[in-house]
């Protein structure tokens, strides 16, 4: 007779207790572990972060901010170390290069911030109330000096207000990316003091 239960034939075979005995730990995991680890953006570990990065499309490596956009010639600021990609003239100065831009790897606390910003743009109603409670979050949470707020004209208008200086690849996302949230149609503005 055949029987269905293949496994049964095989159940006192070493190798394959080895095997098992050997991947145990490895197949078993906490519920609690996976939910904290890698389901709650607040309290994920850096691969539930770069899993979260993943699901909003937002990778933890970003512009900096600071670039050389600007110049044209001869510059006295400082001159680029990436002298591969970035040209250079004879004598080493900077030339402008649209291409060129510097980037940062964001540390986990950083990458939260900007994570949790992304996720909420997503989920919000777009209110002031909400508007407001989302950038005072990220600020919370980013270490921002200050608490930054949102306000509107009524002119389909709405502006950001933060009350202390944003870092450089904040000010670039801020400006030149839509990470900010906004209800279509209205105009976004930024204050930075």
């Amino acid at each position: 007779m055949f029987d269905p239960y293949i496994y049964r034939q095989y159940a006192n075979s070493p190798k394959l207790i080895s095997l098992a005995q050997k991947t145990a730990n490895a197949m078993l995991f906490k519920d609690i572990d996976f939910t904290v680890d890698y389901l709650n953006i607040r309290t994920a570990s850096t691969a539930g972060l770069d899993n979260w990065g993943i699901i909003l499309n937002q990778p933890r490596t970003v512009r900096s901010g600071t670039s050389y956009d600007g110049v044209f010639g001869f510059d006295d600021g400082v001159t680029p170390t990436d002298t591969v990609t970035y040209p250079q003239n004879f004598y080493h100065s900077n030339f402008f290069n649209i291409s060129y831009s510097p980037t940062i790897e964001l540390n986990n606390t950083q990458y939260r911030a900007l994570l949790l910003l992304k996720y909420r743009k997503y989920t919000t109603n777009n209110s002031l109330k909400d508007l407001n409670d989302i950038i005072i979050e990220y600020a919370d949470i980013s270490g921002g000096s200050g608490i930054p707020y949102v306000f509107s004209t009524y002119d389909m208008n709405i502006t950001y207000k933060f009350n202390y200086v944003p870092q450089p690849y904040e000010t670039y996302l801020f400006r030149d990316t839509p990470i900010l949230p906004k209800p279509a149609g209205v105009n976004l503005n930024l204050i930075f003091t």
